[in-house]
């Protein structure tokens, strides 16, 4: 007889994710679909690209003004991708 695991199918999820390496992609796309809602049209109209790597935020955009003043909110922009997650997946951001 065979034994069964009574673990929920979102733990089994999570730990599946996290053996691949999968978190930052999942949370990339995430990331990018509420990118204009997050940080306005205007920002979003300029953001050439945006890639999550080991907690850093690449940010890419085709503006200096515009590069200038995400240098300077970096810190804002932190808090308020990870308040909207619910977890820490932006430790950093590196304007580009």
């Amino acid at each position: 007889m065979k034994k069964h695991n009574d673990q929920p199918i979102g733990d089994i999820l999570k730990q599946l994710m996290t053996a691949n390496k999968w978190n930052d992609k999942v949370n990339e796309v995430r990331l990018l679909q509420c990118w204009e809602e997050l940080l306005g049209k205007t920002i979003a109209r300029y953001t050439k690209s945006v890639n999550l790597r080991n907690k850093k935020l690449y940010v890419e955009v085709n503006s200096a003004p515009l590069k200038n003043e995400l240098v300077y909110s970096r810190q804002q922009m932190i808090e308020l991708i990870n308040t909207k997650f619910g977890e820490g997946i932006v430790e950093e951001i590196i304007v580009r």
